[in-house]
């Protein structure tokens, strides 16, 4: 079996072995993390954000990429996955860190904390119980972000309007200026 499969088959026994059958709180229903896309998501982002701030990374620096990569048009998973392959790699080169032995000793690291996790889980406020609050977060910011760009159009066509009402009126001041030098021998 290819190295790659390894890899995934063993994250996936991980997973299952640490998240398979969380269950709410309050509801008792499974929660289903493991394959839960906003989870993997939410995940992802927040060990992605722990590394770039252990690697010198500001707040300012994660919130001005976050504005960058969301006004951008939605990329295509696999090319997206390839490319967070690729700078990962590149990241852990130049701060001269084995991406494999890294990925190694976190994998035999959490093995032997599974229980651990799987408490912790069971105890942690879920992300998923409040997606109807950050969906709404996440729209005002869409809608700010649109009525931004509303008022850097406003502000731009403000200004050219007021380009065009100085050069008219500029031409007004002119043509008047010239009639007024204009005699009425001029004008006969």
């Amino acid at each position: 079996m290819q190295l790659d499969k390894l890899w995934e088959l063993e994250i996936g026994e991980w997973m299952h072995a640490c998240f398979h059958g969380v269950s709410d709180p309050e509801t008792g229903k499974d929660l289903n993390i493991v394959n839960d896309p906003d989870e993997r998501n939410h995940r992802f982002l927040e060990e992605a954000l722990e590394l770039v701030q252990a690697c010198g990374c500001t707040r300012y620096d994660a919130h001005a990429l976050v504005d960058y990569v969301f006004g951008r048009p939605v990329g295509e998973k696999f090319q997206e996955v390839g490319g967070v392959m690729v700078t990962l790699t590149a990241l852990c080169n130049a701060h001269r860190i084995s991406i494999v032995k890294a990925a190694l000793a976190e994998l035999r690291r959490i093995w032997t904390k599974v229980e651990q996790i799987r408490a912790k889980q069971k105890t942690k406020p879920q992300l998923r119980f409040q997606k109807k609050e950050i969906s709404q977060i996440g729209e005002l910011y869409r809608r700010i972000a649109h009525l931004e760009r509303q008022r850097d159009d406003l502000h731009k066509h403000n200004n050219e309007l007021r380009d065009r009402a100085m050069k008219a009126e500029d031409r007004h001041r002119r043509f008047i200026q010239s009639f007024k030098d204009t005699t009425a021998a001029d004008l006969l």
